[in-house]
């Protein structure tokens, strides 16, 4: 907390704002822009997202094949399990009784079941995640089982029988790769494998679609950027660009970084983007190898080593404009002899756009028109403090004011975050602060982000503030400070890979506000008093 010499006042004045007091200003003030900020950046690695809702289903199963053997995770929602189901049998080796009734049976294509080794059964409880009033956070205590299913190396496909009773969905992963989106298993359904390309394996029911059926290409829309995020494999390389790999099948610990630099420096100088005709170099932001899992596109562990046949590469590229976007182009110049279409998708807010690249027509246009939120315009990205900064100058205001004048402080403050070019960003965050703690919290801000750069996690953007209430404590005798009490609600996205999280905080925070003059009223102080995240929702 604040020390009381800066945020506990008496009757006549505020005291000193002192360099302690500013430098302690920095951290509560930290940790209430820049570590919400972060966390909406890094926290796009939630348990259960993309594929496995688990709030849908009453249990998941997740088969992943790999040669030899398949392995199944199996969770079921605790309020499914009778109190007498006797989940802790006498043997360490077989499932009890009740969980192997309700576990969907995998069997040859001759009609002969596989039975699975159990290999652990742990009763476990979600973690409580505060929630709006009105919705259900699907955060349930379950049962989670893992079991393993020995078999011939090169198993040409198998068959899935559902269990009576509860609602299971269905992710399978073949070497790594989904064949499927999180699907219901509601019948009989049969998988056939390709073991030289698992991105062609197959379940034989046609409704059974993936989203992820092959790597493309993302383009997020945003008031200062575009960014372009690519998943490729790298075997989508190996044609035009010397890998220097020892094992051209795999890719071991030690060759990663060299690996990465070849493949971003490549990229670099391919598939040109032009915004608004004309030509925008790009700024490489990351490139990480990555595989799925549940929960969507991950990193690969730091010393996994890597098949080249299904290990996928993520590189993003930054495109930094002065005002939005509003037409583009992107050519694909890596059509392999066996790839005969790139897909794309481009993200602006809620809107998306779906398109496709071919070696005939090796472009995927956009422009403003073809959205039906047109976004924002130049002057509000550009400019978001209101006008009543220069109109409020008396040494206090009423609190309806307050509430008006700190949605737009924080606002402001959160969106100064988004800017990649230092001078803007640092232009846009002294419209709200001021003095030690604007320089401060703006060298923090970008170390923030220099940090975030080197791990592989969603691009978190707050949209929105919403001040929920604002007390004013008092007037100082020393004109134009005021103390207020407030709490407000930011909004964000957290964007990844086609997937958007949303993202809900909640903070309050006593606050030093101070009136400039010419410049408005800043924030020059504040305690930090609560904070929580809000449950969120799902989207993409």
């Amino acid at each position: 907390m604040l020390s009381t010499t800066l945020l506990i006042m008496d009757e006549t004045a505020f005291p000193p704002f002192t360099e302690r007091g500013a430098n302690k200003a920095f951290f509560d003030f930290a940790f209430m822009i820049i570590l919400p900020f972060l966390f909406l950046l890094l926290a796009s690695g939630a348990a259960l997202a993309d594929w496995v809702d688990f709030s849908k289903f009453n249990g998941i199963a997740e088969y992943s094949v790999t040669p030899g053997e398949i392995r199944l995770n199996l969770r079921l929602k605790e309020s499914i399990v009778p109190a007498n189901a006797g989940m802790y049998g006498e043997s360490s080796a077989s499932p009890p009784l009740w969980l192997a009734m309700r576990m969907p049976v995998i069997q040859a294509k001759n009609g002969k079941p596989y039975i699975g080794r159990l290999q652990t059964l742990e009763h476990k409880t979600a973690d409580p995640i505060a929630t709006p009033v009105g919705t259900s956070n699907g955060n349930e205590a379950y049962y989670e089982a893992s079991l393993i299913y020995s078999m011939e190396k090169r198993l040409k496909g198998f068959s899935i029988i559902p269990p009576e009773g509860p609602s299971i969905g269905l992710v399978l992963l073949h070497r790594g790769v989904p064949v499927s989106d999180l699907t219901p298993l509601k019948k009989p359904i049969n998988l056939n494998l390709d073991w030289n390309d698992p991105w062609r394996s197959r379940f034989d029911e046609p409704e059974l679609v993936r989203r992820h059926a092959e790597p493309r290409s993302y383009l997020y829309l945003e008031p200062y950027e575009v960014r372009h995020e690519m998943l490729l494999r790298v075997k989508d390389f190996k044609p035009s660009l010397d890998l220097g790999l020892q094992d051209s099948h795999w890719v071991e610990e030690g060759e990663r970084l060299a690996l990465k630099k070849k493949i971003g420096d490549f990229l670099l100088a391919h598939n040109s983007l032009s915004i608004d005709g004309a030509f925008v170099p790009p700024q490489l932001d990351r490139v990480e190898f990555m595989r799925f899992d549940r929960s969507g596109v991950i990193a690969v562990g730091e010393h996994d080593r890597l098949d080249t046949e299904t290990v996928l590469v993520g590189v993003m590229l930054a495109y930094l404009t002065d005002h939005p976007t509003r037409r583009l182009r992107l050519q694909w110049d890596m059509f392999g002899a066996n790839k005969s279409e790139r897909q794309v998708s481009l993200i602006q807010g809620k809107e998306s756009f779906e398109g496709y690249m071919n070696p005939r027509q090796p472009f995927f246009d956009w422009s403003v028109e073809d959205s039906i939120e047109q976004g924002p315009s130049t002057e509000d990205v550009g400019d978001f403090m209101p006008k009543m900064q220069q109109t409020y100058l008396p040494s206090a205001l009423e609190e309806a004011q307050v509430k008006t004048l700190l949605q737009s402080l924080l606002h402001n403050a959160y969106r100064a975050f988004q800017l990649r070019d230092e001078e803007k960003a640092y232009d846009r965050l002294a419209k709200s602060l001021d003095g030690t703690l604007l320089d401060d919290i703006y060298l923090q801000q970008r170390k923030a982000l220099l940090r975030q750069a080197k791990g592989l996690g969603g691009e978190g953007k707050v949209d929105r503030i919403e001040v929920l209430d604002s007390h004013v404590h008092g007037v100082s005798r020393q004109p134009g400070f005021m103390q207020v009490t407030s709490r407000w609600l930011a909004h964000g996205i957290v964007s990844h890979w086609g997937h958007a999280h949303e993202r809900h905080n909640l903070y309050q925070a006593n606050l030093i506000l101070q009136n400039l003059n010419e410049g408005g009223w800043k924030i020059v102080g504040m305690e930090f008093l609560d904070g929580q995240r809000l449950e969120p929702g799902v989207s993409g």
